[in-house]
C-alpha cells in the first residue's frame, strides 16, 4: 500500500446511498396499498426509535417486523417473509463507487462505516464483492452504535488502527458527515460519483 501524498491512511465508506442505491418507494407503495394512507403519512407516522434500536442490534429485524408492521388493531400489515423480500429490495443497485474501491485500497486502507440491520447486511455481503475489496467493517447493529453517535466513529478510528486527521469519511446524509467533521475526519456527503472523485483528488488521492 502507497500512502496518498497528504497522508490519507484510511477511507470510510458508508453502503447505503454511497455503494448502493436506496429505494424505499416499492416497499412504501405496498404499505399505501395496504393502509390506505399515502407515503408522506407513512414516513411521519414511521417510529424512528424503534428503527433506531433496530440499527443498534438492540431488536431483530424479526422482532422490527412484528412490530413496525401492524395495524392499529393489532394484524399484521404482511408476513415476514413478504416484508424481508420488500426490504432487501431498498438495497439492490450499485452506484458504480464500488469500482473505486480496488484504485484506493493501493493508498490507503479501506473500510465500511455503516447504519445496517440483521436483515440487510448478511444478503448483502453474499450479493455483493466490494466486500471482499475492503480492509474491515464497522455495522451498527454489531456494535451497538449508529450514527451519528460520536461513539461509532472513535470506534471505527480504533479497529481500523487510524487517525482522524488521517482519515477521509463518505456518507450521504448530512448530520453523518457533520457529526464526523466535528471530530476532526475529512467528509464528504455523497450526492454523485463526480463529487466524490473531485473530494477524493483534492485529498491526494490518485483514482488511474
Amino acid at each position: 500500500m502507497n500512502r496518498s501524498p497528504n497522508s490519507i491512511s484510511t477511507i470510510f465508506f458508508d453502503i447505503g446511498g454511497v455503494l448502493l442505491k436506496i429505494n424505499l418507494l416499492p416497499l412504501m407503495t405496498e404499505l399505501t396499498r395496504l393502509t390506505g394512507q399515502s407515503i408522506p403519512d407513512l414516513k411521519r407516522d414511521r417510529d424512528y426509535a424503534l428503527y433506531c434500536r433496530l440499527e443498534r442490534g438492540e431488536i431483530s429485524i424479526r422482532e422490527y417486523h412484528d412490530r413496525a408492521f401492524r395495524t392499529p388493531s393489532g394484524e399484521l400489515l404482511m408476513t415476514f417473509d413478504r416484508f424481508i423480500e420488500f426490504w432487501r429490495g431498498i438495497l439492490k443497485e450499485n452506484t458504480g463507487v464500488h469500482k473505486l474501491l480496488p484504485v484506493l485500497r493501493r493508498q490507503a486502507r479501506v473500510w465500511l462505516l455503516s447504519n445496517t440491520n440483521d436483515g440487510h447486511l448478511p444478503h448483502l455481503e453474499k450479493r455483493n464483492g466490494f466486500f471482499q475489496a475492503v480492509d474491515g467493517l464497522i455495522a451498527s447493529h454489531l456494535v451497538g452504535l449508529r450514527k451519528p453517535e460520536p461513539a461509532i466513529y472513535r470506534l471505527a478510528m480504533q479497529k481500523a488502527g487510524a487517525r482522524p486527521e488521517e482519515s477521509l469519511f463518505i456518507d450521504d446524509v448530512k448530520e453523518n458527515v457533520e457529526a464526523a467533521q466535528k471530530l476532526g475526519i475529512r467528509s464528504h456527503q455523497f450526492v454523485d460519483q463526480a463529487g466524490l472523485e473531485i473530494f477524493l483528488k483534492e485529498n491526494g488521492l490518485l483514482l488511474n
